[in-house]
């Protein structure tokens, strides 16, 4: 598909399910070896799309992806060395930062003083395949588009690695890092609720690693705040999602 989808284009391909040519996934996994196997066997085939913030069920749930994110992630899977068959891209979340990273240092084409500021596609199937779907712009535009970003949202200068495994590392602030972890939890806690009613206060510690204290704080929120309703009995009835 050569052009931007439409919110029409989306509604039709989740009611028709996942299939030859569609592949949900409710979030961005931890392994974007998921993800770039998914994209090289649309491309080795007749082409799909693949739609994240969508569950199995066919139910549209949204993923946030900040942009400076997304170029760090699309430069690892355009750049990767795919011969090295010892190690996957990682997008490891700390506390205080993130990091991305990808098999293959500095293509031989590319020297250190040149970095950031003249590019050669280690795999330029794959990037022909992003240029065509409109995710990303052109050759060599990714490294300057990090710093932009990560300038824009008055964040330090990111960290490039090029020895070895190349990385990219984004500091963030410590309340950015304590709304997205709440954000998350919050998200799972919904998710389970929809697609298990039923679901026990244990099944959601197990689910989110969080204490039955925790799980009745979120619990607490999410009832004041008018997102979710308990229908029925403590023990005998079941969680409603109100949004």
């Amino acid at each position: 598909m050569n052009k931007q989808l439409t919110v029409s284009d989306i509604q039709s391909i989740v009611q028709a399910g996942e299939g030859y040519n569609a592949e949900f996934k409710l979030r961005v996994p931890n392994k974007l070896k998921e993800i770039s196997e998914e994209i090289c066997a649309f491309a080795n085939a007749a082409g799909g799309i693949l739609l994240i913030g969508v569950s199995d069920d066919n139910k549209v749930h949204g993923a946030q992806i900040d942009n400076n994110k997304r170029s760090a992630i699309l430069n690892a899977l355009s750049h990767r060395d795919y011969y090295d068959k010892g190690a996957k891209i990682t997008v490891e979340l700390f506390k205080d930062r993130v990091e991305v990273s990808n098999p293959g240092g500095l293509t031989s084409a590319i020297s250190l003083a040149d970095f950031g500021t003249k590019s050669h596609s280690r795999n330029p199937l794959i990037f022909g395949l992003f240029v065509r779907i409109h995710m990303v712009e052109q050759v060599g535009s990714g490294i300057g588009r990090i710093r932009d970003l990560m300038k824009i949202a008055n964040l330090p200068e990111p960290v490039f690695k090029t020895e070895g495994m190349f990385s990219v590392v984004l500091h963030r602030t410590v309340e950015e890092t304590v709304e997205e972890t709440v954000g998350e939890t919050v998200e799972i806690i919904l998710n389970a609720m929809k697609l298990k009613p039923k679901i026990t206060s244990i099944e959601l510690q197990e689910r989110t690693g969080l204490t039955r204290r925790g799980v009745e704080y979120h619990i607490s929120n999410l009832k004041k705040g008018k997102k979710i309703m308990r229908v029925g009995s403590t023990k005998a009835g079941e969680w409603k999602v109100l949004t």
